[in-house]
């Protein structure tokens, strides 16, 4: 087919020409697939067959599994392994009747019984220790000022001041009385000793001030209704 012999054409022959064209293409297509599919090998099984599935069934008589016919496919445990199964079985167990006897989302759930003695040996150590806190602190001195009264202490080599109602080493000054004090915490309380029980406390500076009627003169006294 030449450019002259398509110009003659009309386009209806044009298109029917064409279509032909494809169609010849396909059927060319069709017949090389088929060649190409002939000459493949054949697919492999991927699955098995029933057949293959069906378990052949194995008789042992009492010498195969002595002598261990079984290796490789039983694991084989030692005395060791069956003690230590053996006690984590128990301990499971325990814990097993221990949740049954005491269900946790249980109206009646028994509490835990803890023995007395125990917390009362932990509260007495705790309260030694802590008393205990106080045992390097010396009381040098004490002053008394009303509301304002207080202590001297020396700890570690330094001399500080607690007033009344102050707290040293997490001890409440409570009260201060002539040659000892006492501090309190919680429901304990620790005296301590003046170092110098002979040296006379202070005098407050009213007291000390104040007028004595016996230093008057005798004319002033004798006015004195």
């Amino acid at each position: 087919m030449n450019a002259e012999f398509i110009k003659r054409l009309s386009i209806y022959q044009r298109v029917k020409l064409v279509a032909a064209m494809l169609a010849g293409l396909l059927v060319l297509l069709l017949i090389i697939g088929a060649v190409w599919a002939a000459t493949l090998p054949p697919a492999p099984i991927v699955h098995p067959s029933p057949e293959a599935l069906q378990a052949t069934p194995v008789i042992l008589s009492a010498d195969d599994v002595e002598s261990h016919y079984l290796d490789g496919l039983v694991p084989v445990v030692n005395s060791d392994t069956d003690v230590a199964v053996s006690q984590e079985a128990s301990e499971g167990a325990e814990g097993f009747s221990l949740m049954a006897s005491r269900p946790l989302f249980w109206a009646g759930r028994r509490p835990v019984i803890i023995d007395a003695s125990e917390i009362d040996t932990v509260e007495d150590t705790r309260s030694s220790a802590k008393a205990n806190e106080l045992d390097n602190v010396e009381l040098s001195g004490v002053y008394f000022a009303g509301d304002a009264s207080g202590v001297i202490v020396r700890l570690d080599g330094k001399r500080m001041r607690v007033a009344l109602g102050e707290e040293l080493m997490g001890w409440k000054l409570k009260s201060v009385d002539g040659s000892e004090v006492r501090f309190v915490s919680a429901d304990q309380e620790k005296t301590i000793q003046l170092e110098h029980a002979g040296v006379s406390d202070y005098t407050p500076a009213a007291s000390r001030m104040a007028p004595s009627s016996a230093g008057k003169p005798a004319s002033n006294r004798a006015q004195e209704p």
